[in-house]
């Protein structure tokens, strides 16, 4: 059974990686990414820009119309390198030009007109509000965009689906660690608290949350498969077993920036990593355990309030191409 759960992830994760291979005659290598939709682009007007077939393009992805929707994540294969965009609003200064905003944001003057209704004039008096696409690289990452909802499913229990909005690399990662908890330990499922909100931001009690990076999963108790509420647990009362299972699978994800965790916690879940065969190496960079609880060292950090579930703030790894 944990061979074929084994398998079973590891066929998901080859679907959600990068392909890479030699664009036909250019010499350059094409990879899969995701590209954002702006004003008047078209399958037939992206299939150019990035030299696929219109055929290609569509069977990459059957969610998109012929035009496809202003700010729709697209997978494209291309040797052509374009940044994801992400929607923000700005405030204009006096005398700021529609080129010059054009210009900074590598947008056409069409689409920034399209965008806002062509209501925008040559040159700002100052203090109007413009919708733009930021590339990735201006942006400020303080609400959601691109995000996906986590659904219920095989190995999943979603508390809050108003609040289960996330990045693609969240939800993606969830549903395959949440089938592989399934398969390993019948019966089990991952107990998802909050992610997102649909447009992020903060929210009550979270001081992060804002941007559909962050996930909080309920821990295990011996004897019991999930609790639907989350429980404070003592070091004692921890499943070590089916624990670290869950939080060992979230970093071979590769997808993981930290998980919080209280420190008592920690130091358990390190005598059970060294009990499954986890070398020196490995402790030092999963665990923030032994060092100082303020230390900035590991993965797994101590974090107070985080003694009934563990606190995941993923990553985004450049060139992974997930929808």
């Amino acid at each position: 059974m944990r061979n074929q759960a084994i398998l079973t992830v590891l066929w998901l994760l080859l679907l959600t990686s990068p392909a890479r291979a030699e664009a036909p005659g250019e010499g350059m290598e094409a990879v899969w990414s995701i590209i954002t939709a702006l004003p008047g682009d078209t399958v037939q007007s992206l299939a150019a820009r990035f030299h696929m077939e219109e055929d290609a393009l569509l069977e990459a992805n059957p969610q998109v119309r012929v035009v496809p929707r202003p700010g729709e994540r697209l997978r494209v294969f291309s040797a052509i390198r374009e940044e994801e965009r992400f929607r923000m609003t700005v405030r204009t200064v006096p005398g700021l030009r529609l080129a010059d905003l054009a210009q900074r944001y590598n947008l056409s003057e069409d689409a920034l007109m399209r965008l806002n209704g062509y209501r925008t004039a040559p040159r700002f008096r100052g203090g109007e509000r413009v919708t733009v696409y930021v590339p990735r690289s201006l942006w400020p990452g303080n609400y959601l965009d691109g995000g996906i909802q986590l659904q219920e499913g095989t190995g999943l229990l979603v508390r809050r689906p108003n609040n289960a909005w996330g990045r693609p690399v969240v939800v993606r990662s969830l549903e395959q660690v949440g089938m592989l908890m399934a398969l390993t330990h019948p019966g089990t499922k991952l107990v998802v608290g909050d992610l997102s909100r649909q447009r992020g931001g903060r929210f009550s009690p979270h001081s992060s949350h804002k941007e559909g990076l962050d996930v909080d999963i309920g821990l295990y108790r011996p004897g019991v498969d999930y609790d639907e509420q989350y429980k404070n647990l003592r070091a004692e009362e921890l499943d070590l077993e089916r624990t670290w299972f869950l939080v060992k699978a979230l970093i071979d994800t590769g997808r993981v920036h930290k998980i919080l965790l209280d420190w008592n916690l920690q130091a358990v879940l390190y005598d059970e990593a060294v009990r499954t065969g986890a070398t020196d190496a490995d402790l030092a960079r999963w665990f923030q355990y032994p060092n100082k609880r303020w230390d900035e060292t590991g993965v797994i950090r101590h974090w107070r309030g985080h003694r009934h579930h563990i606190h995941v703030r993923f990553k985004e790894r450049e060139g992974e191409a997930l929808l």
